[in-house]
């Protein structure tokens, strides 16, 4: 399913104007008329790549949101602190 749903948006990108990837262009082959040999491998071997590329980048967005969310609790703390040392001061 998830291959027709992307030569969907890869028909749709194409008729944008937008220039096919070597992907693209074997997973409408892959739909119309089956792969067969090498080319069998060589889509494999893109998904792979694509799914490796995907995976990076969620694990790097994930490390991201972790520094952020560490440097949200450091500030907050902060603030905290800082509250704190307001309400002694209006005593």
């Amino acid at each position: 399913m998830n291959k027709v749903i992307d030569f969907i948006q890869h028909k749709e990108n194409k008729q944008k104007g937008e220039v096919p990837d070597r992907y693209y262009e074997l997973l409408e082959k892959a739909i119309l008329h089956g792969l067969v040999g090498s080319e069998r491998e060589e889509f494999v071997d893109l998904q792979n790549e694509r799914d490796k590329l995907a995976k990076e980048s969620l694990e790097m967005s994930l490390s991201t949101l972790k520094r952020a969310e560490k440097k949200f609790r450091e500030n907050q703390k902060q603030v905290d602190e800082l509250l704190s040392l307001v309400k002694e001061l209006r005593q």
